[in-house]
């Protein structure tokens, strides 16, 4: 394998990622708005780019660098999963209507702009002499092979967004009951993908969802826990990640803890980026434009 012009990306998404960065000062205080809007906006830019960069590099196997974003894309679901958990949660904690319109806020943006790239790509299969009806793309939705290609994530988060809407309805504000039943549903909807022989892909991250409302109800003793003990908990998350990362990598874990090794992984990988968000600013340039979320 050799360097190719692909290696370019890796090295100028990481500039992007650092320029701009600037930690709290003095370094032990803390960043009261370590997640606002611009602040999530960032991210969801940078992982957006990043899962771009996977399914290249999965397709074209080019490059030294490049190639490594063949392995993160499990990473980058756990973290939009994560984010999606959280913001979820957290919404639902601050307004007393936020059951009004849940519909319009949260699926009609994703749902919309998802009928509008199957039919593009119904269009397409149309010209290269594959012809799907309706049936056959609901039929396709249905044994998790979609018409459009790496959209699973979209109909996996809209199940989502339809089954806490129904759980928000359950128990009201009562905030531990609704982590409750939707582990409860991670629990039958892991089974589903399962049984019907899904790809891997649709499971492995989903309970990171769960970990984003758990950080969002916790936020305050969560928060004080990292600020009291930052410089002991930090080396603690990277050493796992690194060790984990290590061992996925080499393929040194055997296949009955692969997916617990998996599950770890992104759970501390995603404790990390918001822990990171938490000891550094915001970041108030071009890269808070790149959006690409449907929260």
């Amino acid at each position: 394998m050799w360097f190719c012009a692909l290696d370019i990306l890796p090295v100028a998404l990481l500039i992007i990622i650092l320029y701009g960065i600037r930690p709290v000062k003095p370094f032990s205080s803390f960043n009261s708005e370590y997640f606002s809007k611009k602040t999530g906006n960032y991210l969801r830019g940078i992982l957006s780019l990043v899962i771009i960069f996977h399914h290249l590099a999965q397709e074209t196997a080019a490059g030294v660098l490049f190639h490594g974003f063949s392995r993160v894309g499990s990473l980058v679901v756990a973290m939009f999963f994560f984010i999606s958990g959280f913001g979820l949660q957290k919404s639902s904690m601050k307004s007393e209507n936020y059951k009004k319109n849940y519909l319009t806020r949260r699926i009609v943006p994703i749902l919309v702009p998802y009928a509008i790239a199957t039919a593009l790509f119904w269009a397409f299969n149309v010209l290269e002499g594959r012809i799907y009806s309706a049936v056959d793309v609901l039929k396709a939705i249905a044994v998790g092979e979609p018409i459009v290609s790496y959209s699973w994530y979209i109909i996996s988060i809209l199940v989502f967004y339809v089954v806490f809407l129904i759980i928000i309805h359950i128990c009201g504000k009562k905030y531990s009951l609704i982590i409750f039943f939707t582990c409860i549903w991670i629990v039958i909807y892991t089974f589903l993908c399962k049984v019907l022989h899904y790809g891997s892909w649709w499971y492995y991250s989903i309970h990171l969802i769960v970990v984003g409302m758990l950080w969002a109800t916790f936020e305050e003793q969560i928060l004080n826990f990292i600020k009291a003990h930052y410089k002991i908990v930090t080396p603690i998350i990277l050493s796992i990640f690194a060790v984990l990362v290590y061992l996925l990598i080499n393929g040194t874990l055997a296949k009955n803890i692969r997916f617990s090794s998996i599950t770890t992984l992104n759970i501390v990988f995603c404790i990390f980026c918001f822990e990171y968000f938490v000891n550094y600013d915001e970041v108030y340039n071009w890269k808070s434009h790149f959006v690409f979320s449907w929260d």
